[in-house]
C-alpha cells in the first residue's frame, strides 16, 4: 500500500511512500536506512479541515512523481563494514553446513541447470536489484524491473562488470557483483528447491489418487502451474491443492521444471501501485463523506430540537428510510447470493461435463488399444497357421535336391537333328507326349520318370522329354528368344 491514512480527532494524518515501488520497513530501526536509500523524507501533515484534503492529495501525487526520478538510482545496499561481511559470511557458512543436501543425482541436475543461470545474492542485496535497459548506472537509463534476493535469472551475455539476463517477463542488464553464478548458485538454492508442473492440455483432471480409476477432485486449465509434492509411480505426479489436500495428475500432460522466484517488471509494479492508490483514495473520500454526513446530521438535529413534533417526524422519516435502505441491502444481498449460486452451479456442471468428456475419451482410447491388440493377436495367429500349413505341405513333398535349370525350344539350334524350325509346328517329346511351352520339361528318365509332376519355385511342371544329364532340368519354351531370356540358374526341385 502506497498511501495510508487515518482520521484522528477530526484530523487527517497521512504517510506516503514516494518511491513508487517500495514498502514501509517492518521496524522503526530500519526507517532511517530506508529513507536514505529512497532519497525522500516522509511527509506528515494535518489539514486545517477535512475540505483541505483535495489540495494535500495533489501535493502527495506530485511527491510521487518526484520519487520516480529518485528511483532511477541503484536501490541496492552493499555492506561496507568488513566486520559485518565477516559475520554474514560465517552465518552463511553455518547455514550451508546445516542444510539438508539433495541426492547426488538431483544435485548434478541442479548444477547443470545453473550453468547458464544466476541467483541474486541476499547477503549483498537487502532491498532489490534494478534491471536496466543498458549496462550503466547513469541517470536516464530506463529501469525495466527488479530482482529480489533469491530470485533466479538466465544469463544471456556476460561482460566484465555487467550481465544481460532474462527473468520472468524482463530482459535487461544487472551488475555481476550482486549475482552468484554456476555451482555456487546451485548450492545457495539447494535447500529451497521446489518444482512446478505447468499444465499443457486445454483442461486436465486432478484425481484423488495415482490412476484414472480415482475420482476427479479438481480441474486445471492450460497454463496453470501446480506445486509438485512428489513424483508418484506409474507416470503420476502428486501436486498440492491446499494446505490440507493434495491431488494427482498424469505426467503426460504437464511440463515439470524448477520453481524459483523471478523478476518483477516495472509495468507489473506500476499496476500494483495504481491499484493500491485507487483503493486508498476511495477509502479516504468515503471517510470524508462520512464525516460530512455526521456533521450535517448533527446540525439538523440542533435546528429541529425546538419543535418536538418536527423532531419526532424527522426521526420517523429517518427510521423509515433506514428500514427501506436495509430492505434494499438485503434484497441486493439475496440477489447476489442467488447469482453466485447460479454461477457455482454452472461451474460445477461444466466441471462434471468436462470430467465425463475426459473419462469418455480415456475409455475410447482404452477400447481402441484393446481392439488394436486383438487385431494384432489375430494377425499373429493367422501367420502362425500359415507357417504351420506351409511346413505341413513341405513335409508332404519329396525333395529331389538342387538342380541346374535351363531353357530350350524346338529349333535345330537347341535340338540338333531332332529340331524343327517350322513356326507353330507340333512338337512331341521322347515320352510320346506333346510338349507344352512353360509346362513340359526335359529330364534324365533314369533319375525322374516320364509323367512325374515337379515343383520348381512354386510352379508345377511335367517330365515329358529327355536329353539332359542328372540333376539338370530343361524347360520347354515357345521360341529361341524366350529360351535365351530364361537363362540358367539353380533351384530346389520337389516331386509334387
Amino acid at each position: 500500500m502506497f498511501l495510508k491514512s487515518k482520521y484522528i480527532a477530526g484530523l487527517l494524518t497521512t504517510v506516503t511512500v514516494a518511491s513508487g515501488f517500495g514498502y514501509l520497513p517492518d521496524s522503526e530501526s530500519g526507517m532511517d536506512t530506508w529513507k536514505q536509500n529512497l532519497g525522500y523524507e516522509l511527509n506528515v501533515f494535518q489539514p486545517e479541515s477535512i475540505f483541505d484534503f483535495d489540495h494535500k492529495l495533489e501535493s502527495l501525487k506530485s511527491d510521487k512523481e518526484v520519487a520516480t526520478e529518485a528511483e532511477k538510482k541503484e536501490n541496492t545496499k552493499v555492506s561496507s563494514s568488513q566486520t559485518e561481511q565477516t559475520s554474514q559470511t560465517n552465518q552463511s557458512n553455518v547455514t550451508k553446513e546445516n542444510r539438508q543436501k539433495l541426492p547426488d543425482e538431483e544435485m548434478r541436475k541442479l548444477k547443470s541447470y545453473f550453468k547458464t543461470r544466476a541467483v541474486v545474492d541476499e547477503d549483498k542485496v537487502e532491498g532489490y536489484l534494478n534491471i536496466r535497459s543498458e549496462a550503466s548506472s547513469e541517470d536516464g537509463v530506463e529501469i525495466l524491473g527488479k530482482l529480489y534476493p533469491g530470485a533466479v535469472a538466465e544469463i544471456l551475455d556476460e561482460k566484465e562488470e555487467w550481465s544481460r539476463i532474462e527473468s520472468g517477463d524482463v530482459t535487461g542488464w544487472v551488475k555481476n557483483e550482486f549475482l552468484i553464478l554456476g555451482d555456487d548458485a546451485a548450492e545457495v538454492v539447494e535447500e529451497d528447491v521446489t518444482y512446478k508442473a505447468e499444465v499443457q492440455a486445454e483442461t486436465l483432471n486432478i484425481r484423488k489418487g495415482a490412476g484414472t480409476n480415482y475420482d476427479v477432485t479438481a480441474i486445471a486449465e492450460q497454463g496453470d502451474k501446480l506445486e509438485v509434492v512428489e513424483e508418484a509411480e506409474d507416470g503420476w505426479i502428486q501436486v498440492k491443492l491446499s494446505d490440507e489436500e493434495n491431488g494427482y495428475v498424469s505426467e503426460k500432460y504437464v511440463d515439470v521444471d524448477y520453481d524459483f522466484p523471478t523478476a518483477v517488471s516495472t509495468e507489473e509494479e506500476q499496476e500494483e501501485y495504481d491499484a493500491d492508490w485507487n483503493v486508498t483514495e476511495n477509502t479516504e473520500w468515503e471517510t470524508v463523506a462520512e464525516s460530512e454526513a455526521s456533521y450535517s446530521a448533527a446540525e439538523t438535529e440542533v435546528q429541529t430540537s425546538a419543535g418536538s413534533t418536527a423532531q419526532a417526524a424527522a426521526e420517523e422519516a429517518a427510521r423509515q428510510q433506514a428500514a427501506e435502505e436495509e430492505a434494499a441491502r438485503q434484497a441486493a444481498a439475496a440477489q447476489a447470493a442467488s447469482q453466485a449460486a447460479a454461477e457455482e452451479a454452472a461451474r460445477q456442471q461444466a466441471a462434471a461435463e468436462e470430467a465425463a468428456r475426459q473419462a469418455a475419451a480415456e475409455e475410447a482410447a482404452r477400447q481402441a488399444a484393446a481392439a488394436a491388440e486383438a487385431a494384432r493377436q489375430q494377425a499373429a495367429a493367422e501367420e502362425a497357421a500359415r507357417q504351420q500349413a506351409a511346413a505341413e505341405a513341405a513335409q508332404q513333398k519329396k525333395y529331389l535336391g538342387s538342380f541346374r535349370i535351363t531353357y530350350y525350344c524346338p529349333c535345330t539350334k537347341c535340338c540338333g537333328s531332332w529340331g524343327n524350325d517350322t513356326p507353330g509346328a507340333t512338337v512331341v517329346g521322347s515320352s510320346g507326349q506333346q510338349l507344352i511351352a512353360g509346362y513340359s520339361v526335359a529330364v534324365n528318365p533314369a533319375q525322374i520318370p516320364y509323367g512325374t509332376k515337379l515343383l520348381i519355385n512354386g510352379k508345377t511342371y511335367i517330365a515329358a522329354d529327355s536329353g539332359v544329364g542328372s540333376n539338370c532340368i530343361d524347360i520347354f519354351s515357345s521360341s529361341h528368344a524366350e529360351a535365351l531370356q530364361g537363362g540358367m540358374y539353380y533351384a530346389d526341385v520337389y516331386i509334387q
